[in-house]
């Protein structure tokens, strides 16, 4: 049987305090201008009121089939399709409707189609997998991807549809996508970058794209681990590392999968490099980017 609950919580936003009717059900919006509500599951559509003093607007807000329902697919071989198809906890409704309720056409949202100016957001993101292209001192090019990262920083939107991004960010390129212990044998490089970025951002509606500066350090990394007891010594060449700092370019590209998460990627080209020869030469890191952004003004 489908596990949903009879009822679905949802919420409802808008841009200005009013008093929001869902199905006979009226509740006035509170201090950030949302209010929610039990509503009973059905294949019928909601009818979503929202009145001021000088504008009413009423919007259809239609059913869906839950994630429920589609997982029959998987855990039945979809027997449960035919054995669910009238049941009408199988239904579902987005769970946030953003409403503008001066828009020149009636309709809602499912996402926050603009933010105020002055906003600010806290973003973390976990850069998963990265590619590197790096050029250390005097050795030849290097590449090699990998995963593990982490990133901190701030979103401030000046426009209601643009805003600034400053983040801290470090990246790797450990072989595993998993936390997991590792028995490194023999001699292995690694490529490793972190870095500060100030980025303006644009928002589409669920997509962002950025542009801006970075300025980092990237480090290359050679050493063998482990080797073989009876191996003689002579062969096996010392440690190095080697770093220097870069400035350059970083064009961020977010998609908006729900009202916190969001996948990305971070294309973070640089070209000066300084106290190293050459200096102008292109080098390069490519992010793919679980963030998380949560509002804190």
């Amino acid at each position: 049987r489908i596990i949903n609950s009879s009822h679905r919580k949802i919420t409802v936003y808008t841009d200005e305090p009013c008093s929001v009717t869902v199905n006979r059900q009226t509740a006035a919006t509170n201090k950030s201008n949302k209010t929610s509500f039990q509503v009973l599951r059905s294949s019928e559509p909601l009818l979503v009121t929202v009145e001021m003093s000088d504008l009413t607007q009423t919007v259809e807000v239609n059913a869906l089939n839950s994630a429920a329902y589609w997982c029959n697919i998987v855990y039945n071989a979809g027997i449960g399709l035919w054995l669910e198809r009238n049941n009408p906890k199988r239904y579902t409704y987005p769970s946030r409707i953003y409403i503008n309720t001066r828009d020149t056409i009636i309709r809602y949202y499912t996402y926050q189609k603009t933010h105020k100016k002055g906003e600010i957001y806290l973003h973390t993101s976990l850069p998963h997998f990265n590619i590197f292209e790096i050029w250390p001192e005097n050795e030849g090019r290097k590449t090699n991807a990998g995963f593990w990262g982490i990133s901190m920083g701030f979103d401030y939107y000046h426009r209601h549809n643009q805003f600034l991004n400053l983040c801290a960010t470090a990246i790797t390129d450990i072989p595993i996508p998993v936390p997991a212990a590792v028995d490194f044998y023999g001699e292995h490089e690694r490529l490793s970058s972190s870095y500060f970025s100030l980025t303006n951002n644009h928002l589409f509606k669920r997509l962002s794209l950025g542009y801006g500066l970075n300025f980092g350090r990237y480090a290359w990394d050679r050493r063998t681990y482990r080797y073989d007891p009876e191996e003689s010594q002579d062969t096996l060449r010392a440690p190095v590392t080697k770093r220097h700092n870069a400035i350059g370019g970083i064009f961020p590209a977010y998609i908006k999968v729900s009202r916190r998460f969001q996948l990305g990627l971070v294309y973070k080209p640089t070209f000066y490099r300084f106290g190293i020869l050459p200096a102008f030469t292109y080098e390069h890191s490519l992010s793919v980017d679980l963030a998380w952004k949560f509002k804190i003004h």
